[in-house]
């Protein structure tokens, strides 16, 4: 008797593990898999294995940081007089690319730009351009932006009445929008030369502001009007010339030391 007894409790524990696992087939269909492995953890008293020290849990991937909205102002137009920027006012780490003129036409000038991911400002003067304006619709079309610098290029401008000075700028406005469909909104003088009648002319041309430089990249050379960096927000003056891709080079080390990334004129107004 004691010995069938025995048999039984040992048959009875042998089972065990085939009745837990036909509960478990019943709590799974009838109440999630979730269920099942917990009653099995309770039936046999085992604690969850901890998380190795070495694992690591994976989190929560952050957004992408939002890229900061323009915070510079146009100064405003006083008695009849446009304003003169030169840099503009702003905390953030940019500076502002223009090229001027358009004397130098090479296919390969546009492609430069847009493998370094740069957007300019083109001060284009008729004088220059006039033989060849669909040459930069290719820059038009990448995202460039082309501003007023007059129709004839005259260096000696400044001096002069300001009927003529109207004729320079009121009509390379209308030469642009025929070329390229867009009225210009900004001015560079010929040579930075201007006077107060110059800002009375661009003003009833139309013109928000005249943009001069802090900053001249010629033939590789950088040359500063303050310094020997740029700072944020700082315009930077090059040329449509021989040597172009090396001035654009020089201005890209140059912006990279200074931590600046280059954005568009015209976003930032």
């Amino acid at each position: 008797m004691v010995q069938k007894t025995a048999t039984t409790k040992r048959q009875i524990a042998q089972s065990k593990p085939l009745l837990v696992g036909m509960v478990l087939i019943v709590l799974c269909i009838g109440v999630g898999a979730g269920a099942g492995v917990y009653v099995a953890n309770y039936l046999f008293a085992q604690a969850p294995e901890p998380i190795p020290p070495s694992v690591s849990v994976p989190r929560r991937l952050s957004k992408a940081p939002v890229v900061s909205e323009p915070d510079a102002v146009i100064p405003p137009i006083v008695d009849g007089m446009v304003p003169e920027i030169q840099r503009l006012e702003t905390k953030q780490p940019v500076a502002f690319l223009t090229i001027d003129d358009g004397g130098v036409r090479q296919p390969d000038f546009p492609q430069y730009l847009r493998q370094n991911n740069l957007k300019a400002t083109l001060f284009l003067a008729n004088a220059f351009i006039e033989k060849d304006p669909k040459y930069f619709r290719a820059f038009v079309r990448d995202g460039h932006v082309i501003e007023n610098h007059t129709l004839g290029h005259d260096l000696a401008m400044s001096t002069k009445p300001i009927a003529y000075q109207q004729q320079q700028i009121c009509g390379m406005s209308d030469q642009l929008v025929e070329y390229y469909g867009r009225r210009p909104a900004l001015f560079r003088a010929p040579g930075g030369r201007y006077t107060d009648i110059t800002r009375r002319a661009a003003q009833q041309c139309n013109m928000r502001a005249i943009v001069g430089w802090k900053a001249t990249i010629d033939y590789g050379v950088m040359r500063y009007q303050e310094g020997t960096m740029l700072k944020p927000g700082d315009i930077v003056l090059l040329h449509f010339r021989d040597g172009f891709k090396t001035d654009i080079d020089v201005y890209i080390k140059e912006t990279s030391r200074a931590g600046l990334r280059t954005e568009l004129l015209e976003d930032w107004l």
